[in-house]
């Protein structure tokens, strides 16, 4: 796996000696050194954490001479190297839920729409043509942002969305991507039916307030009201 945690474990009770510090990672492939996030001695069991985060890479551990003794003092003789592999990713992202979900009725007007993935994923070339239209109007509809983080996909649209109606999301091929360059194998559609909307709007407030005295004669009269009308 990915930034895994290394163990090393010796024939007897250790502890930290003059060469601890010298202790590092080695990507084989770049020849980049990678120093220790952490590490850590329990009893018998030195313990390495390090950023290896790059798929299908050789790694070498290296211990050197004196970097452990034993509760005696006797150092480690002569470094210790070996090698792993991390695993090679050829999943690519695949679609686990949405929100609303597919085929959800009486769906808030103003809601973002967010399409969540297996695994994080970043922007690839075909995310552009992502679209959200609405299927009882015909319309595409006006997107002010299409943002990923994490693992989700957010589509947040300009307006409000129109009440009863049916939209359709559309995800093409191509437009996501994981850690090790996999992409979205396959195009993903969903719909959706915002609510019916039965609450009347009310007149929350006005200038002038009423029986309000000396209101100038040239003055604008405003009605705010409980909603968008």
């Amino acid at each position: 796996s990915l930034n895994p945690k290394i163990t090393v474990n010796f024939s007897e009770v250790i502890m930290e000696g003059a060469n601890y510090s010298g202790i590092y990672i080695k990507n084989l492939d770049t020849g980049v050194i990678i120093n220790p996030t952490s590490t850590g001695i329990s009893g018998m069991i030195l313990t390495i954490n390090g950023l290896m985060n790059s798929y299908g890479t050789n790694y070498q551990v290296n211990i050197p001479a004196g970097a452990v003794k034993d509760v005696a003092g006797n150092l480690l003789a002569q470094a210790y190297t070996f090698n792993f592999k991390t695993f090679t990713d050829n999943r690519p992202p695949v679609v686990v839920s949405t929100d609303p979900a597919s085929g959800a009725t009486g769906v808030s007007l103003i809601t973002p729409i967010t399409i969540n993935f297996s695994e994080y994923i970043t922007e690839n070339y075909y995310l552009k043509y992502v679209f959200l239209k609405n299927l009882s109007t015909g319309q595409t509809v006006a997107l002010a942002s299409i943002t990923i983080k994490g693992r989700s996909l957010i589509l947040q649209p300009v307006n409000y969305l129109l009440q009863n109606n049916v939209y359709k999301v559309y995800i093409p091929a191509r437009a996501v991507k994981d850690g090790a360059g996999n992409r979205l194998e396959s195009s993903y559609i969903f719909t959706f039916k915002t609510l019916r909307d039965e609450t009347p709007p009310n007149v929350l407030y006005t200038s002038p307030y009423d029986h309000k005295i000396g209101f100038s004669t040239d003055g604008t009269i405003t009605i705010i009201f409980s909603e968008k009308i």
